[in-house]
């Protein structure tokens, strides 16, 4: 990939608080900080996870993806999404608008996201990432 520097960043709107059957948007921003080399094409797999308390909605209603993006696979609890047809220029960045239903009402919990890499030719959903028992 050269010397590119792809990050995430991952922010739950009206600050993470979702009611049991309502329905929040969970901003992903995805970018590459540089300092030479774009991101290819097929290169980035974001994975982005919410806690048991809410679930995404299903891949039809996920209509917050940018040009160039696709859903690799959705368990409910974790999205998996590539930038099938769109490179990432130094210092640019896209937003991913997900959407996400409250299920159960809990304490503060964690919503996540991180960066696996494909080969920069074909988006593949690869293996799911499976959470530590102790992490709920």
């Amino acid at each position: 990939m050269g010397q590119a520097n792809p990050f995430i960043n991952v922010l739950p709107s009206n600050s993470g608080v979702v009611p049991t059957g309502g329905i929040i948007d969970i901003i992903v921003t995805i970018g590459n900080t540089g300092p030479v080399s774009t991101v290819p094409q097929a290169k980035l797999r974001p994975i982005i996870q919410v806690p048991p308390s809410v679930t995404f909605l299903p891949n039809a209603q996920q209509t917050g993806l940018p040009v160039g993006w696709t859903i690799l696979s959705n368990t409910g609890s974790q999205l998996r999404v590539c930038n099938s047809t769109d490179p990432i220029p130094v210092n640019t960045s896209r937003t991913i608008t997900l959407k996400v239903q409250g299920v159960t009402v809990t304490g503060p919990q964690t919503f996540s996201g991180n960066i696996n890499f494909g080969n920069g030719t074909t988006c593949a959903a690869g293996p799911i990432v499976r959470r530590r028992p102790d992490h709920r």
